[in-house]
């Protein structure tokens, strides 16, 4: 078991093609397992939310919650500023908590992008990430179309 060097540099090779979802302190539980961090209900504040890069003003890490509608020339998701493995959304969920799911959608509007893979990490320090694990091996998560 290795620790991964602080973000955004990402030199371990187990991560190569793996865009990131990072998590600060999802390490155990603090209530409800059932209950919904607030991502997707503004319970996290807009500035829990940070990202590798933004494509403009209009889709910044806020953007990316679940559900989002377009506003005006607000696009409804977060849009990367690069097209590559390196991109990344952090949440931090302010709090020590076990993260038991993780929900995502393609962008909401007429563009047809969106996530077609990605790792979670976490931390409990918001400067080391550790990347989620299944029998030893880090678990790529696929995203369906539907």
């Amino acid at each position: 078991h290795r620790d991964l060097h602080s973000f955004p540099t990402r030199r371990s090779s187990d991560l190569t093609n793996c865009p990131i979802i990072k998590y600060s302190t999802p390490i155990c539980t603090t209530g409800d397992d059932s209950e919904a961090l607030g991502i997707g209900n503004g319970k996290i504040p807009d500035d829990n939310l940070s990202a590798s890069s933004v494509l403009d003003d209009t889709c910044g890490a806020a953007r990316g919650r679940l559900n989002i509608a377009a506003e005006g020339d607000l696009k409804a998701a977060w849009c990367a500023l690069e097209n590559d493995e390196n991109q990344w959304i952090q949440v931090d969920c302010g709090k020590v908590v076990r993260l038991t799911q993780v929900a995502t959608q393609g962008r909401g509007d007429d563009e047809n992008q969106r996530v077609t893979s990605f790792c979670v990490l976490y931390s409990n320090n918001g400067h080391i990430f550790i990347p989620f694990r299944e029998n030893g091996e880090i678990k790529v998560l696929q995203i369906s179309k539907s």
